[in-house]
């Protein structure tokens, strides 16, 4: 096998295991926020139609306009970019967003890096 068919197979590999460890990431993070009862809330969305949905410990109508704001920002940082994981900031706080499966859909979740009990869900 040549050095670079090598190298390319390696590179394949760091990037699988990279996405697994986001999944279990995430998949942990949806187990701790159902058991803490924090729900999903409606919050419109995007300029693209995509449906904006927030997970927060904060009342819906701080929640909402945050989450809505995350996705316009999220999509601004992505224009016609495709990558892993994407960080953003929103009024100083900064939060990650990747695409994972929610049963069996793709959506983007995007989680504030300060508290990870705040969440927004972009589907489309």
């Amino acid at each position: 096998m040549k050095k670079s068919a090598v190298s390319n197979s390696l590179y394949l590999a760091l990037i699988a295991f990279a996405l697994y460890s986001i999944a279990l990431y995430s998949i942990g993070n949806a187990h701790a926020l159902a058991a803490d009862g924090i729900q999903f809330v409606d919050c419109g969305s995007t300029s693209n139609g995509l449906a904006v949905k927030a997970a927060s410990v904060q009342p819906r109508q701080f929640a909402c306009p945050r989450a809505s704001l995350v996705g316009e920002r999220y999509l601004r940082a992505v224009r016609k970019k495709v990558v892993a994981s994407v960080r953003i900031s929103v009024t100083g706080t900064t939060w990650i967003c990747r695409e994972r499966l929610y049963d069996t859909n793709p959506v983007t979740e995007c989680v504030n890096r300060r508290d990870p009990r705040e969440l927004v869900v972009l589907v489309s």
